[in-house]
């Protein structure tokens, strides 16, 4: 089993334009932001990782630096991985929700400490720290895996063929609030989105919208999980969101088929390369491309 790990920061360039987008006063606490984690264990192939759900502020306020979106993220890491190795000798399909909902537990007690309860929410500068999650161990030739929101898990073959992928409720939801809300700043759009269709259950348990990982119990429904067979050559990949646009170019899937030693550079020099050689003459448009390929990301590749 070959393993490797990478953990891209959003380029200086973005985190500035973001800032200057959402009335963020940027300081050095931003500089250092960081909003991603991922864990694997030292015992057994279990892996897990989380992106913390960027938080809405008041312009002209600073930006909560570390963030409580990035401590949900780092919760759901190190609870998934410290629970699922109890249970690795007789790991089955049912205990995948039960790690979920085991840090969902944890997360709703952090957010409980600042306050951030539903009755005192108000989904704008009040709301829950929450994030989107994914996790996924092998054993016996099987996979099992978990995923919420748009974090993903991602199986192929040895010819690069994907054999499963999770789904992402969160681009569905955010086409339709652009359609909804016609130019939107960020601060409407998040208040949109998380009012109307997070972790939002409809009549008879249907759901309504996208799912995170933030202490309420309505997430769990949007828990999506399964097992399947692993064969020998299959690459599995569980990632954030960061690295889904990067999944639909020919060129960096094709850095996986042959799993070069210095794989891991080449998986950074191309992010690097691609971001420097496509990016858009006008202003205008560099935001919407550097907000897709140049921000934050976490992958873990694994060669069985």
């Amino acid at each position: 089993m070959k393993i490797i790990k990478i953990y891209q920061p959003p380029s200086a360039r973005l985190k500035h334009m973001v800032a200057e987008k959402r009335g963020w006063r940027t300081t050095k606490g931003f500089e250092r932001l960081r909003e991603d984690s991922f864990s694997q264990s030292k015992k057994f192939p279990i892996f897990a990782v989380a992106d913390g759900v960027t938080l809405v502020v008041e312009p002209c306020d600073l930006y909560p630096c570390p963030s409580g979106a990035g401590e949900v993220a780092r919760i759901f890491c190190k609870s998934a991985i410290k629970h699922s190795e109890k249970t690795y000798a007789n790991f089955q399909t049912k205990n995948i929700l039960d790690i979920f909902s085991g840090a969902n537990i944890e997360v709703e007690s952090y957010n409980c400490r600042f306050n951030r309860t539903k009755k005192a929410i108000n989904y704008f500068d009040i709301d829950y720290f929450c994030a989107t999650a994914a996790f996924a161990l092998a054993s016996n030739s099987e996979l099992f895996w978990g995923a919420i929101g748009d974090s993903r898990v991602t199986l192929k073959d040895k010819n690069g063929k994907t054999k499963f992928t999770s789904h992402d409720r969160v681009a569905p939801i955010e086409k339709l609030t652009a359609m909804k809300i016609k130019n939107p700043k960020p601060q409407e759009k998040k208040y949109f989105q998380q009012k109307n269709f997070r972790n939002k259950i409809g009549e008879n348990g249907k759901l309504m919208g996208y799912g995170v990982i933030s202490g309420e119990k309505e997430a769990l429904p949007y828990v999506e999980c399964g097992k399947v067979k692993i064969q020998k050559g299959d690459q599995l990949f569980i990632y954030t969101d960061g690295f889904t646009p990067y999944f639909k170019l020919r060129n960096f899937r094709e850095l996986f088929l042959k799993w070069p030693a210095n794989l891991e550079k080449k998986i950074s020099d191309f992010v690097q390369v691609y971001t420097e050689d496509n990016l858009p003459l006008k202003p205008e448009k560099q935001y919407q491309f550097l907000y897709k390929y140049a921000s934050e990301k976490s992958l873990f590749a694994v060669k069985f």
